[in-house]
């Protein structure tokens, strides 16, 4: 488990496994964790299409930010939606 507060260099060299192991392979070849991944992709998906409908922008004026806050699991979720 991640502690927020937690030293990354600190977690490497105690070999904490959220800081050391593959979290998206992890996630991604768990068939339960990967149900959980998907259902949050689709919030996502269906979130942001209905945040283009509302504002009438297009999808090529989208961008995201993913700034340090996990595995990078979600961006490539968005990736494969958009």
């Amino acid at each position: 488990m991640r502690d927020g507060n937690a030293n990354p260099k600190a977690e490497v060299s105690k070999k904490n496994a959220w800081y050391t192991d593959d979290q998206m392979g992890i996630q991604m070849g768990n068939a339960g964790l990967r149900e959980v991944v998907k259902g949050r992709w689709l919030v996502f998906e269906q979130a942001i299409k209905s945040w283009l409908e509302q504002t009438g922008k297009n999808i090529s004026e989208l961008r995201f930010l993913d700034a340090g806050c996990g595995d990078g699991v979600n961006v490539l979720g968005l990736s494969m939606i958009f």
